[in-house]
This record gives structure tokens, sequence and C-alpha cells, in this order.
């Protein structure tokens, strides 16, 4: 019984960690890259005619043409890995290097203790107190430091607004809009605006006085 149950338990626990390791996002971005390598095979190719105007390549309206069929092979299905890494390094170093650097400047806690002083003080207008904590969520938004992990910072949130004597639903939406708005207008995200533009050929970070 005591070999039956170690045997069980252990089939139990290879395929958790399979099913933890399907669930990894490489393994998805393995499957869409397969995907995107066959239907080299199966789409028609077509290509738009293209002319450049200020160093700028624009697509010349209806110009769009048959071209001959060049499938992937599957070889080139991991060089094309590298080739994209070359290809976009700019902007992976940049999403690296400002990823890491905000990551170290929350590890410290300066931001929590900086927010944590805000919404403590009491010597300040409550305007003004909405007005910092929005400026301050909607600048973390519109650079990409905070956008799916606000939810940290939703408890602050509560704090400004039990210190105000206004509901949760306040202190929630005091953090989430004002960083949502933040990260819609993006100003200098790097992973939406800078990926973006450099596809589009435009200069990084361009429009930035416009949005």
């Amino acid at each position: 019984m005591i070999n039956i149950k170690s045997a069980s338990e252990g089939v139990s626990t290879a395929s958790k960690s399979s099913k933890q390791e399907i669930k990894s996002p490489y393994v998805f971005l393995f499957i869409i890259l397969l995907i995107a390598a066959a239907a080299t095979w199966i789409i028609p190719a077509g290509v738009f005619d293209r002319e450049m105007r200020d160093g700028i390549s624009f697509v010349v309206n209806g110009s769009l043409h048959a071209v001959p069929q060049n499938g992937v092979h599957p070889l080139g299905v991991f060089t094309a890995i590298a080739s994209g890494l070359q290809s976009s390094a700019p902007i992976i170093f940049l999403i690296l290097f400002t990823g890491g650097a905000l990551a170290v400047l929350e590890s410290t806690g300066a931001i929590h203790q900086a927010l944590n002083g805000i919404a403590r003080s009491t010597k300040l207008n409550d305007y003004v107190v909405v007005a910092i904590f929005g400026l301050i969520f909607g600048v973390l938004g519109t650079t990409g430091v905070v956008v799916n992990a606000v939810v940290a910072f939703v408890p602050i949130g509560l704090l400004v607004a039990r210190s105000l004597g206004l509901n949760p639903f306040f202190g929630v939406s005091l953090v989430y809009l004002t960083c949502a708005s933040g990260f819609n207008v993006a100003l200098t995200n790097p992973v939406t605006t800078g990926l973006t533009q450099r596809l589009a050929q435009l200069p990084l970070f361009s429009g930035f006085g416009l949005r």
C-alpha cells in the first residue's frame, strides 16, 4: 500500500508539474511561433509597394499584389527568434533597463513609503491630497512603471479614502482610474508607445506634447 500510495503521489506531482510547465508563457509564445510559421505555407503571400517620404517608408494605396510563396522552413523557426531579437534590440534593451531600474526602486520600498507618508499627512488639504495621488499614479501609469501591479497600491488608496472620510470605492478609483488614465496616454511607456512607434517607423516618443 505504501508503494502504491507513493507511486500515485509521484504521478500526481508529475501531472501537477507538467500542468505548471504548460502554463509557462514561453510555451505559448513558441506555439504561436509555430502557428505563424505554418501560416506562411497556407496563407497566400502578398506585399504592398512602398515609397520613401521624409525618410519614412509609406505604403502605396491599392498596390497589394501577390508574390511567390516563400514559407518558413523548420530551421527558420529557431533562427527567427535570434533575428527578431537582433532587429528589435534597441527597444528590448530600453524595456530591460527601464524595467530593471524601476524594479530596484520599488524593491527598496521608497515608493510605498512616500505614498504612505502622503496618505497619513493631516496637514494637507483634502483636494491637495487627492490631486497629489492622482498625479503620482498617473505618472506611474503613463511611464509603464505600474500597470497590472497597481493592485498592490489599493490599500494605500483605501487608507487615503478612510482618512478623508470617504467610502472604499473612492480609494479604489483613486488608484485604478488615475493609473489607467496615465496608461492610456502613455507619454513615455517603452512597451506600448516605444514599440508601436518603432513599428510605424516614427521617432521614439514623438508626439509627446500632443499626447
